[in-house]
């Protein structure tokens, strides 16, 4: 008789178990997902607004060119990459700087440069 009743006790828990870790995992998977998609509209806002300043600064300079569309997207990848892992340093932002203004100054000596 303990036999009849202890069986479904066991597989009535087991079965409340997995239903539950499966709730669990997709719980899990969805906010890393989501973590991921903020990281990436919170890059592509941060690389529109640099472009903005950007074209700012030129426009106040009286410069009507603007930053190649090439800036932008490379802007966007460095950042991509930056905020593929799951913290950011100050060291991480200081290089990423870096990079961005050793591309801002290239252009501007494109700019400046003679064409003839």
């Amino acid at each position: 008789m303990s036999e009849n009743v202890l069986l479904p006790a066991i597989t009535g828990l087991l079965g409340a178990l997995i239903g539950s870790l499966g709730s669990i995992v997709t719980s899990l998977f969805q906010s890393r997902v989501e973590h991921r998609r903020e990281r990436v509209r919170l890059a592509v806002q941060l690389t529109i607004e640099q472009h903005r300043i950007w074209a700012d600064v030129d426009k106040a300079k009286g410069s009507e060119s603007q930053a190649p569309v090439l800036t932008l997207l490379s802007n966007f990848d460095m950042l991509s990459e930056m905020t593929s892992g799951h913290t950011i340093s100050p060291d991480m932002l200081a290089k990423q700087y870096g990079r961005f203004m050793e591309m801002r100054d290239t252009l501007e000596g494109l700019r400046g440069a003679d064409p003839g």
